[in-house]
């Protein structure tokens, strides 16, 4: 499943869960994402592994939003997580092909953890979605098995975490779209290695200009 967004400047930036995804022409500006779309949750995946660049629910870590006190919460803890500092990166090039080395490079790196920020419709169960993920991921099971919950996301946005913050890329605005019936064998799936545009990968630490104070 592929999500599709638009970088500050307008720009596609695609970024990809598992299988396939339809174009996409709407965007959803920034001011609607900070102030009408509050029910969401961040998500701990495992990008590191280079076959795919799959996540593994299995290791996934998952932190509930809560829109009262604008801390995120460990599910399992429920403890607030208190290091989240949001800053955002700079995309040196988003229309250019990453360098295959570059991409390795980044994600083998053990301190770079990555992190999605999905976010639902109102009367979305987040609970729902985290079990329904981890069936696609563990299971193999087509997606289209679980659309009524997957239709609920709204949003879908990259974060790295590095030290003690989280970078954002400046493509925020990734969004779901209609997902077909599709074969979903392990052995059968190709991910498309030269397809992947993981246009986040290529950043520039220096420059701050979108900070996400919201979060």
């Amino acid at each position: 499943m592929k999500y599709e967004g638009k970088d500050t400047q307008g720009r596609k930036c695609d970024f990809y869960v598992s299988i396939h995804e339809e174009e996409e022409d709407d965007e959803v500006t920034e001011a609607e994402r900070d102030h009408e779309h509050g029910h969401h949750m961040l998500m701990k995946v495992d990008y590191t592994t280079l076959d795919g660049h799959k996540p593994h629910a299995g290791e996934a870590q998952f932190y509930l939003y809560d829109s009262n006190t604008g801390k995120y919460y460990d599910e399992d803890s429920n403890q607030p997580d208190t290091t989240l500092s949001l800053l955002s990166m700079s995309l040196k090039d988003p229309d250019a092909t990453p360098d295959v080395n570059l991409i390795n490079d980044y994600l083998a790196n053990a301190e770079l953890d990555q992190y999605l920020r999905v976010e639902f419709t109102t009367e979305a169960d987040p609970e729902a979605f985290e079990e329904a993920l981890e069936d696609v991921l563990e299971n193999n099971t087509p997606i289209s098995d679980n659309l009524d919950v997957f239709d609920n996301i709204q949003l879908i946005s990259m974060a790295t975490a590095h030290a003690d913050h989280y970078h954002f890329p400046t493509c925020l605005n990734y969004k779901p779209v209609s997902v077909e019936e599709t074969e979903f064998e392990m052995e059968d799936h190709d991910h498309d290695h030269d397809d992947h545009d993981h246009d986040d990968d290529d950043h520039d630490d220096d420059d701050h200009d979108h900070d996400h104070d919201d979060e």
